[in-house]
């Protein structure tokens, strides 16, 4: 996916992706679980929000994404966020964070980059039962959809999954907490079906 094309074309309050707020389902995650404070990698940060929203409730946030146009554009939001370009793939992050937040970066990545995804998501959250990973995906009760105005093939994404398939997929590597069917806000007039779930770095 040319997420630098999609950047520059597409002005970034009418991707389908975009929500000023803090997501709901987090939102109702940090308060079920008592988080108020810590450090935050919004992963696939995109237009910022989330992670100038985060900072906003005094958490020290980083914001990555694998696009510059993106990291640019975030960056003009707020000082008080790390706004990185950077490959969850192929991370240069070195910092270890209490909490990872991932709305909508795994489920366009392909199934072969999935080990590699998990293995970095293992590196930079912190071990031993002390990080929580906070992921957003599609659904597998939602129908194929296209990545705001742009219509995509379904073998590109965004990839939507069971509730198996996640269990399958982390299982072994994090302490799955919940897996809760809601839905993707967003500025699409019907909200795409989703899968919020929680997890924490596996207890040695």
């Amino acid at each position: 996916m040319n997420w630098k094309f999609i950047y520059n074309m597409i002005p970034i309050r009418k991707m389908g992706w975009y929500y000023a707020s803090l997501d709901p389902d987090l939102e109702k995650a940090l308060h079920e679980h008592q988080i108020k404070e810590g450090s935050f990698l919004d992963v696939g940060t995109g237009p910022g929000t989330q992670a100038v929203r985060l900072a906003e409730r005094g958490f020290k946030v980083t914001g990555t994404d694998i696009s510059g146009t993106a990291v640019q554009k975030a960056s003009e939001l707020s000082k008080d966020v790390c706004f990185l370009q950077d490959d969850i793939l192929h991370t240069s992050l070195e910092d270890q964070f209490d909490y990872v937040f991932d709305r909508g970066c795994f489920h366009v990545l392909r199934e072969k980059d999935w080990p590699s995804y998990i293995e970095n998501l293992t590196k930079i959250v912190k071990p031993d039962g002390k990080g929580w990973v906070f992921l957003k995906c599609m659904s597998a009760e939602q129908d194929p959809i296209g990545i705001g105005p742009i219509r995509i093939p379904e073998s590109k994404g965004p990839r939507r999954f069971s509730r198996e398939k996640i269990q399958e997929i982390f299982s072994a590597h994090f302490d799955i907490l919940d897996i809760q069917e809601t839905e993707y806000q967003g500025t699409r007039e019907v909200h795409p079906k989703t899968l919020f779930i929680t997890m924490i770095s596996t207890s040695k």
